[in-house]
């Protein structure tokens, strides 16, 4: 990844974590969710979040700045990992357009929150197994003694 690759990146993964910083606030504290606007709100930011989500997804798969690809270009023996991370991100999307269609269907905001959090630190997970996969690849490709 080169640096304006590595810019987009950083600057994609600040917004996905101040939407997430916002959603989890302002949304989540709100006096009575289930009451009208309020629900339309987090409606609104959870697919304004996925909306973010899908384009950072789409950077990381993309032939130009997509890093997972050049991973598996680099080192073939990764192709596993790498396969699993991409497919994740098929499901991590999936999470949260049910949280948009729970939410449109006023779900209790009790149930949204919980599943809101469950998908959050599913994705900081995949976020955290992509930077191992980044590094052990770099790693391999530089070597331990250099």
């Amino acid at each position: 990844m080169n640096k304006p690759e590595r810019r987009v990146f950083a600057s994609q993964h600040e917004k996905l974590n101040r939407e997430i910083d916002r959603i989890q606030g302002r949304e989540f504290r709100s006096p009575a969710p289930e009451a009208g606007i309020a629900a339309v709100d987090l409606e609104r930011a959870i697919g304004a979040f996925r909306t973010s989500l899908r384009e950072h997804f789409a950077f990381e798969e993309s032939e130009e700045g997509g890093y997972l690809r050049q991973v598996i270009a680099a080192r073939p023996t990764l192709k596993k990992s790498v396969e699993r991370l991409l497919a994740d991100h098929g499901a991590i999307l999936a999470a949260l357009a049910d949280l948009e269609l729970a939410s449109r269907a006023n779900q209790s905001s009790a149930t949204i929150k919980s599943r809101f959090v469950n998908t959050v630190r599913h994705l900081r997970h995949h976020e955290s197994e992509e930077m191992e996969l980044l590094q052990h690849a770099l790693m391999d490709d530089i070597g331990v003694c250099d």
